[in-house]
């Protein structure tokens, strides 16, 4: 009895050690499994436990292939390669299949007990030195069989219970660490077919961004092709109507000027009288139609002087008072933004004056801090609702002309906003960013000029240049000048550069310059030969008679400025006056300034304009300007 005692006690403790170390092998097996690792080593691990609490060394541990259906052997200890080639090739049958069909384990307690002839399977398994197998499926937390635990014993052997529990306990981990990864490499394809739908769907928005930039810039161009177009047809329109009609208007009017020197009878001067006034209302409305086109201002001093000249036009013509806040540094190289921006604001004013109620507007014009142009238009009249406004004129030019505002300068980058309200007054604010400006400063230029060196001239007539493009307009002024008997005309000129050349030749007293000429302007003529001969007197002529023109002409040197459809008198005043202050001038040493002239026609009386700045000069010629 005692021996039998310590016989259960022996068990008992080997059981009990033999179920310590399993506990202890399992422990440190699933702190392995938590942490990251290789598939196949863990799974090796997992079999090696297997093995080691089945007292076996063979073993294996099966996957199931979804695509055939077939388990086939990924990790094994103490297999040979033979069959493994086997089990490879035909996959398992038997025990394995029934525990797969049957999601529980199968035992087989001595395989040699079964027929081999019905299974050719288990002839193999034998000739491997195996009698017994047990196979434990690995299930998913979903139920579904992932693979096969299995033990090969070399003797017929069926687990305990002790045993059952503990390969359950594996089959579990195995099934896990398997599902696990199943489910990482599932996320792991998604990963990299959204990644590749991402570097795909980028390259497509890569591409759409660069069709949008590419349809921008050709908005941008199109933009500015379509207004400079339009300005190109109108300047066209005012070409025709400035170098050729109002060219001959002039030259008519001074012919009939000479004829009525000519003529005694009343009844004749009469006729003479009522034509001369007949082409004197023709230049006045062909003048007036030729600014309305295409202002010459604009495209001669810029934007800033545009609307100054704009601002004067709207006072009076419509008695509506513009306030200008326009920045000296604005300055603009593009002709196409120049205009949009003149015809924008002329736009904007003309809808003051004829739907906001009240008498005046302001205008401000500066660079924001990024250099942005921005350009306000305001007042304080009876207001609308925009958005009212915006449903009434989308899709067509209509209305108050801003869906055509915001739209061209929405295709050069910019945008146009509103704000306003009924009884709340308006501001109109566009904004041209700085690529669409090019914008630079003009150079100053050295305003000292050159000592006069010129003897005092004696009593004789004086020596004329005459300076126009118009062959018509040339021969009706030199008919006119060749009727005055102190005035003697030495040459003429069509272009400023042929002025220049025969300045230095003939070396005139006085010349009447055009200001408008192809190859070079009257403007940069008159800048060169004062500088080189500042003792020739500069008289600026024009079909124009525009403060910010006679500005730029007083600036660049000219003695006086004036219109050529003033009275044959007004010219012939002008010619004698500078003629005289030369003379005056000519003896005294160190003096070489030129004493600028404005010709106010209504008058009959020559205004002495002090030279300083062009803005200072441009305010006080307007201050002498009549309709």
């Amino acid at each position: 009895m005692e021996q039998a005692s310590e016989s259960v006690c022996l068990c008992q403790d080997g059981y009990h050690e033999a179920t310590l170390a399993a506990v202890t092998r399992l422990g440190e097996l699933s702190t392995r499994l938590i942490q990251a690792g290789n598939l196949h080593a863990l799974l090796k691990e997992i079999l090696a436990a297997a093995a080691e609490i089945s007292k076996t060394d063979k073993g294996s541990i099966q996957f199931l292939d979804p695509s055939t259906n077939h388990l086939r052997i990924v990790i094994h200890q103490g297999l040979s390669p033979k069959f493994i080639e086997y089990f490879a090739e035909k996959g398992f049958a038997g025990s394995c299949e029934e525990a797969k069909l049957t999601k529980s384990r199968v035992v087989l307690e001595d395989i040699s007990k079964f027929p081999i002839s019905e299974n050719p399977e288990l002839g193999v398994i034998l000739e491997e030195g195996i009698r017994a197998v047990q196979c434990s499926p690995l299930i998913s937390r979903e139920g579904r069989v992932l693979g096969m635990l299995n033990n090969h014993f070399s003797a017929p052997h069926y687990p305990t219970e002790h045993e059952k529990r503990f390969l359950d306990v594996l089959a579990r981990m195995a099934a896990d660490l398997i599902e696990r990864k199943q489910v990482e490499e599932k996320l792991q394809i998604s990963y990299n077919q959204m990644e590749d739908r991402v570097r795909r769907r980028t390259a497509e928005l890569d591409a759409q961004n660069l069709e949008l930039h590419n349809r921008a810039d050709q908005l941008s161009r199109l933009a500015c092709e379509i207004t400079l177009a339009e300005e190109q047809e109108r300047h066209r329109l005012a070409h025709v109507l400035h170098d050729h009609l109002q060219q001959i208007l002039v030259a008519a009017k001074l012919e009939l000027s000479v004829l009525a020197r000519k003529v005694e009878e009343n009844e004749l001067q009469t006729i003479i009288a009522d034509v001369s006034g007949l082409i004197e209302e023709s230049i006045r409305e062909s003048r007036n139609l030729t600014v309305e086109l295409s202002p010459p201002i604009l495209h001669e001093a810029g934007l800033p002087a545009g609307l100054q000249w704009l601002g004067r036009r709207m006072q009076n013509k419509y008695g509506f008072e513009v306030k200008m806040d326009i920045s000296p540094e604005v300055e603009l190289k593009r002709d196409d933004v120049s205009i949009l921006c003149f015809q924008s604001v002329r736009e904007l004013l003309f809808n003051s004056v004829k739907h906001s109620g009240v008498k005046s507007a302001s205008i401000s014009m500066h660079y924001n801090p990024e250099q942005d142009l921005l350009l306000t238009v305001s007042d304080k009249g009876r207001g609308f609702d925009p958005e009212r406004v915006w449903s009434r004129t989308a899709g067509c030019s209509g209305g108050f002309g801003l869906f055509s505002i915001r739209e061209r300068l929405s295709m050069l980058g910019g945008n146009f906003t509103i704000d306003s309200k009924p009884g709340g007054g308006s501001t109109f604010r566009l904004t041209i960013p700085r690529a669409a400006l090019r914008g630079m400063r003009m150079e100053k230029r050295d305003q000292a000029d050159a000592d006069q060196d010129a003897s005092a001239a004696a009593e004789r007539k004086i020596r004329l240049l005459l300076v126009d493009d118009h062959n018509v307009m040339r021969r009706g002024l030199a008919s006119m000048l060749r009727q005055e008997t102190d005035i003697e005309i030495v040459g003429e000129a069509e272009n400023g550069a042929e002025a220049i050349e025969k300045s230095r030749h003939l070396l005139p007293d006085v010349i009447l310059m055009d200001f408008s000429m192809p190859r070079m302007n009257g403007l940069d003529a008159t800048r060169i030969i004062h500088n080189e001969l500042p003792q020739i007197r500069i008289i600026g002529l024009s079909m124009f008679d525009e403060a910010e023109r006679a500005a730029a002409m007083l600036h660049a040197g000219a003695s006086a400025y004036t219109a050529k459809c003033e009275p044959p008198e007004v010219i012939l005043s002008a010619i004698r006056k500078v003629f005289n202050v030369r003379k005056a001038h000519a003896g005294e040493k160190g003096s070489s300034e030129a004493v600028p002239i404005r010709i106010a026609s209504r008058q009959g009386v020559p205004v002495r304009v002090k030279k300083s700045t062009l803005a200072e000069q441009a305010q006080a010629a307007q201050a002498h300007l009549f309709d």
